[in-house]
């Protein structure tokens, strides 16, 4: 599906929309839902966004944009359109919001919008998938000014800006290309504060966070060439520490900044059952298949999947994967 006709498709529904995105959200997601959501109200449209989890607390400073949005009572009866923004996967919207959207609501079509290749389709939905943005919020942006041709306002230009720093991690990763700046350089002249935005999203950890930190970085580990570094997060440390899974997300950038590094794992168990495994590359390493492999995704450079095996086995299995690159 072409932007144009993405378009079309969000303007022309006749029902009312429901945004949603994967659980444990980022600020790609958040920003992405809220800017999506205030560009259809603007453009007429009868718009809600439905999660799984609440706000994560460091974008409380979207809290009032996100809350005006949220939906309370949802009418299983009344027919909806579904988009879900940076997520191309139902079981990624978490079991609630999912068993909804499949077996209870009165879904007449559903939209997939997001920055990563489906691994499969989900039968008679629509994608739009731009594997060469660097978020999903460049989508959105690209989608409001170009097909909405709504002018960016303030809280767009918030929203819009927290997805593509979040997902750039601050114009880092290898995806960022000269239109993410060039979107945050038009944002910034539009007068949004990027240092303040920057020290919400960055700067506002809790003491838990720090001490958990601590404990990943004394415990990193490097595989026998020395080119991979690797850390666990054990359950326990996540609610000892009472640190969300949301709240680590950049812990594993500074393995990357280890001499002669080439890619970093982060190994978190979730629930004593579910391991979520994180893995970013410098550049060297193309990554992507082997997240696939063990039934994951993203792009060449960054990937995730998750595993009810042990740490030992995952370890082993991934690291030796990794080396044979």
């Amino acid at each position: 599906m072409h932007l144009k006709e993405l378009a079309q498709k969000l303007i022309e529904a006749k029902e009312p929309i429901i945004i949603s995105t994967h659980c444990c959200m980022d600020g790609d997601a958040i920003g992405s839902e809220i800017a999506l959501a205030h560009a259809l109200r603007t453009k007429g449209k009868d718009v809600s966004i439905l999660n799984q989890d609440t706000l994560p607390e460091q974008f409380n400073f979207l809290q009032q944009y996100f809350d005006s949005f949220a939906i309370e009572n949802v009418n299983k009866k009344e027919k909806i359109t579904v988009v879900v923004v940076d997520s191309n996967d139902l079981n990624k919207l978490g079991e609630t919001v999912k068993y909804l959207v499949v077996d209870e609501l009165n879904v007449q079509e559903i939209i997939f919008i997001d920055h990563h290749e489906p691994k499969e389709k989900v039968s008679d939905a629509k994608y739009f998938i731009s594997d060469q943005s660097s978020s999903t919020g460049e989508i959105i942006y690209k989608l409001i000014t170009e097909e909405f041709g709504l002018k960016i306002d303030n809280l767009l230009a918030e929203a819009i800006y927290t997805a593509i720093v979040c997902d750039t991690r601050s114009f880092r990763y290898s995806r960022t290309n000269a239109y993410s700046h060039q979107i945050a350089s038009d944002l910034i002249k539009l007068g949004i504060e990027p240092e303040k935005i920057q020290t919400e999203l960055f700067g506002c950890n809790t003491l838990g966070q720090i001490n958990l930190l601590g404990y990943v970085l004394s415990n990193v580990k490097l595989s026998n060439n020395k080119k991979i570094a690797y850390a666990y997060i054990p359950v326990e440390r996540l609610i000892d520490n009472k640190v969300l899974p949301s709240d680590t997300k950049g812990f594993i950038n500074n393995l990357l900044t280890i001499k002669d590094v080439e890619v970093a794992v982060l190994f978190r168990q979730d629930t004593k059952n579910c391991i979520k495994v994180s893995i970013r590359s410098k550049g060297t390493y193309n990554i992507h298949n082997l997240a696939e492999k063990f039934g994951g995704g993203g792009h060449k450079f960054a990937a995730t999947f998750t595993s009810e095996k042990s740490f030992d086995e995952l370890k082993k299995e991934v690291i030796s994967e990794l080396e044979n690159i």
